[in-house]
């Protein structure tokens, strides 16, 4: 007879197995092409089973947008250490972990981008995960508020900075390059970002 450690831990890792293939699936085929039943073959799981974890397949690309969010509130965390002044180095460690959890997270970031465009409801459920990272941004930003640009508020400027940041990560990670094909290495692209984002906030170079 099987005890309830032992069904805790076999529906754990059921649900595991079906977020595993949803994100091999949306990387394969595209959110909107994939089935539920794409997803539970591939997870070697009967069609019914997916049921019992997650109502339908938005409920499912909800559930990776906060496992990628809780990634990167961890990464966010083992330097959570906050500087008076905001340097370079500060920024640059933030927009890192920013883009290398995009990256472990990618096929299920291109499907929230998807899903977001073309479904009012899951937008509007994006748009409240996304106040995690935004809040983190708005924080590095009021410390800036003595050296404001204009009569931009730290919070206009935190969305400014994580719209800068989702859509490059999409265009070099997910959409081939900007012209497509070219290549960009981490560290060129992390530079890029934090130079960017840096001057703007401080309205002057770095």
């Amino acid at each position: 007879m099987i005890n309830r450690p032992q069904r805790q831990s076999r529906s754990l890792a059921t649900e595991a197995a079906l977020k595993s293939a949803a994100r091999r699936v949306f990387a394969a085929k595209g959110y909107f092409n994939t089935k539920i039943t794409d997803i539970t073959t591939e997870a070697g799981r009967s069609a019914g089973s997916f049921y019992t974890y997650f109502p339908n397949k938005e409920a499912l690309l909800e559930a990776l947008a906060r496992d990628f969010l809780e990634d990167l509130e961890a990464r966010q965390q083992r330097t959570a250490d906050r500087a008076p002044e905001l340097s370079y180095d500060h920024l640059r460690a933030h927009v890192a972990q920013y883009w290398h959890s995009y990256r472990e997270h990618l096929p299920e970031m291109v499907a929230i981008f998807q899903a977001s465009m073309a479904d009012q409801a899951f937008f509007a459920r994006w748009r409240k995960l996304r106040d995690v990272e935004f809040d983190e941004l708005r924080e590095i930003t009021a410390i800036l508020e003595r050296h404001s640009v204009g009569n931009v508020a730290p919070g206009v400027m935190a969305s400014a900075a994580l719209s800068t940041l989702e859509f490059f990560c999409y265009i070099w990670q997910a959409a081939g390059g900007d012209p497509p094909g070219t290549r960009l290495p981490d560290d060129q692209a992390i530079d890029t970002l934090t130079t960017l984002l840096l001057h703007g906030m401080r309205g002057a170079p770095r």
